[in-house]
């Protein structure tokens, strides 16, 4: 039964057209998400790339661009935040980027004392070995007729260079002593003057090799049968040159140029492996205008350790330093000689012998293959 009181809804008179439905509210567009910045992705990226590379020159320039990138794009976040999103990317290339930034001289102020400590050490492990072997020879000399270690009667011109592998070898010391003063392939070689001190057990073998040189090891006295080397096994086992030829008077031009007379403290003796023409960096050459700074590839290029007849040995940052003021590791001041190299089976034109003395150092190594000649 219906209420009498409820209203019917009216009914369209016959032949009208009903009215239409309300229209229902207009429902607003749902707004766009905000899209991640690029330039904060691109920071936290860069930030993290260069903490992981501090320590190489790459990492200071990603840690500089990663806080660029950041602090732009914080900015540009914090402009339209409707529009753009990812201010944690922003903050953490931000915080990569400084963190870079200051770890670097950090990390190179605690590297750098370091190094210089371990270079300085080298170039003292080196002095004291050449003072070793200045020792050494000054104990032979006294029980050689004042001469210090001889690789046979040796009268040049130039100089003989061999090593122990591949040549001829000796049942024991003495064989090994007697065959320096007398095969050809060694006599003259500097490699075994120095090698006959090991041979008497003046020195180890180490001792022939600078701590600064990473191109050397230390040479085997004998071979895998047990038979004597007549020379250090082969080149990457000499760390140092000696001087070749001196007179023991400048008004005396009949004695010999042999090896190793001890009679002139002025004379450098031993010294850092003689650098031979090439093109390392710095370029190192013999004819090139930067002649003063012609340095030895035991210590970088920095200088050399030299030891003197008189028995000290000094570190000189340039070659400068030999007889009259020439290069120490060549002979003569004339222009020709300047510019001579000492190589191996040549000659070498002294300064006017008759009014002076000269000496260069041999065996020589270049610094392009680290041969020695």
């Amino acid at each position: 039964m219906t209420d009498p009181n409820t209203p019917h809804p009216a009914t369209p008179a016959p032949g009208s057209t009903p009215a239409p439905p309300a229209a229902l509210p207009a429902v607003p567009p749902a707004p766009r998400a905000a899209r991640v910045s690029r330039l904060g992705r691109t920071a936290t990226i860069l930030g993290v790339l260069g903490l992981l590379t501090f320590w190489l020159g790459v990492g200071f320039a990603l840690g500089l661009v990663a806080l660029i990138c950041g602090l732009v794009a914080r900015i540009r976040i914090n402009r339209r935040p409707r529009e753009l999103a990812g201010l944690g990317f922003a903050k953490a290339g931000i915080i990569t980027g400084l963190c870079t930034l200051v770890l670097i001289p950090f990390v190179w102020a605690a590297w750098l004392p370091v190094r210089s400590t371990r270079v300085l050490s080298d170039r003292t492990h080196c002095s004291a070995t050449i003072a070793v072997i200045l020792r050494a020879c000054a104990i032979y000399a006294a029980d050689n007729d004042n001469e210090y270690p001889t690789a046979g009667n040796y009268t040049g011109p130039g100089y003989t260079l061999n090593w122990g592998a591949g040549g001829p070898v000796a049942r024991d010391r003495t064989q090994a002593l007697n065959l320096i003063q007398s095969d050809p392939r060694y006599v003259g070689n500097p490699a075994s003057c120095l090698w006959i001190l090991i041979l008497q057990d003046a020195v180890p073998a180490r001792t022939l090799i600078c701590r600064g040189d990473t191109q050397s090891s230390p040479s085997p006295l004998c071979d895998s049968a047990g038979n004597y080397y007549l020379a250090p096994a082969n080149q990457h086992q000499l760390s140092y040159s000696i001087a070749t030829p001196w007179f023991t008077a400048p008004d005396d031009t009949t004695i010999p140029t042999g090896y190793w007379h001890n009679h002139d403290s002025d004379i450098i003796v031993v010294a850092d492996m003689t650098p031979m023409r090439g093109t390392g960096d710095p370029k190192r050459d013999f004819r090139s205008a930067n002649i003063a700074n012609y340095n030895t590839g035991n210590h970088g290029g920095q200088g050399q350790n030299l030891g003197w007849d008189d028995g000290h040995v000094d570190w000189r940052s340039n070659g400068n330093c030999g007889q009259s003021g020439d290069i120490v590791y060549l002979a003569g001041l004339d222009a020709a000689a300047r510019g001579a190299q000492p190589t191996a089976g040549q000659s070498i034109a002294l300064y006017d012998v008759a009014v002076m003395v000269d000496v260069y150092m041999i065996p020589v190594r270049n610094l392009d293959d680290h041969t020695l000649h």
